[in-house]
């Protein structure tokens, strides 16, 4: 006949302890990095960085020639490029602390891959002249290859939760640069046509002089370059970017304010210079280059803000009843 024995009983419970803690050491090992041997580490630590040196000082070039372009910027874009770097620090902290939970192994085929884009980038910068587009074509394959070096190094889906703040490094090329070249002429005709429309439907007697000017009995507005709206183009297609991966919202939803960047900021620039053209018509060269010719591309961001928050919230809740 077994009795029971308080001996007997605080031996298992300690086997049990010990076989707890076992199990704990086993999944806490296997939720380790696949670098996890003695000179594995070591090994990959070295070449992660020699391939993060590659890409940085293959980027010098990049950056001074787009410093070079932007501090001479008539439009305010080197601004935008300052702007787009702590964003994307600041961004780039959050989504990787979202996403320490990912374990992967890494990609090979990004590692090959990671090697073409740099030797492509490399050879472009070699062989291009100190300016024209193939620079900038070659600073988007550097940038680039900082996502397939997370891929390489962490796997897919690590570097796809930081893809969006590592875009933001795109905005430091001088984008509005070469849209200043390609596109400029034609968002001044535009803004020119939706303006003289507006003031006809207010009941002014305007006309066209040029392509770009605004002109009637008393007064006449020449829309420039810094009017052509490519500015608050690019700054509002980041704000978007922005605020909208911060809400989390439908990928539909994000696409759908995108599409809709361009009418928003060609209607809000055109507001813009109607304004300006009637400061001018009733108070002269001085009320039309005031205040508002200079500050009010800011001040039109806040109802902008406010039109893509409900734009978000409405789009969100339709996507979402789908």
């Amino acid at each position: 006949m077994l009795k029971w024995s308080p001996f007997v009983r605080i031996d298992s419970r300690a086997q049990s302890d010990a076989a707890l803690r076992s199990v704990k050491m086993a999944n806490v090992q296997s939720k380790q990095s696949p670098h996890t041997s003695e000179t594995g580490p070591t090994a990959d630590l070295w070449v992660r960085s020699l391939v993060f040196i590659s890409i940085t000082v293959g980027m010098a070039p990049i950056l001074d020639w787009s410093w070079s372009l932007w501090s001479h910027s008539a439009l305010g874009g080197g601004a935008t490029a300052v702007v787009a770097i702590p964003i994307a620090l600041i961004l780039g902290g959050i989504a990787s602390r979202h996403s320490e939970h990912i374990h992967e192994s890494p990609s090979q085929l990004a590692g090959i891959l990671l090697a073409l884009s740099m030797m492509m980038a490399t050879v472009m910068i070699e062989l291009v002249d100190g300016d024209g587009p193939w620079l900038l074509a070659a600073g988007t394959l550097f940038i680039g290859s900082y996502f397939l070096w997370f891929c390489w190094s962490w796997g897919l889906r690590k570097a796809t939760s930081i893809a969006m703040p590592l875009s933001f490094l795109l905005l430091v090329l001088p984008w509005e640069y070469y849209l200043r070249s390609n596109a400029q002429l034609t968002l001044q005709s535009w803004t020119a046509d939706l303006s003289i429309l507006l003031l006809e439907g207010m009941g002014f007697a305007v006309w066209h002089y040029n392509s770009f000017t605004i002109d009637s009995q008393r007064y006449y507005l020449i829309i420039n370059e810094t009017c052509s709206g490519i500015n608050m183009l690019v700054a509002l297609f980041m704000y978007t970017l922005v605020f909208t991966w911060i809400a989390r919202s439908f990928w539909a939803t994000r696409l759908t304010l995108l599409v809709l960047v361009f009418p928003i900021a060609m209607l809000a620039n055109t507001i813009r210079v109607t304004c300006i053209y009637l400061l001018g018509y009733y108070g002269g060269v001085e009320w039309a280059d005031g205040f508002w010719h200079s500050g009010s591309a800011y001040v039109l961001f806040i109802p902008i803000f406010g039109l893509i928050y409900f734009l978000n919230r409405g789009l969100d809740t339709r996507f979402r009843s789908h």
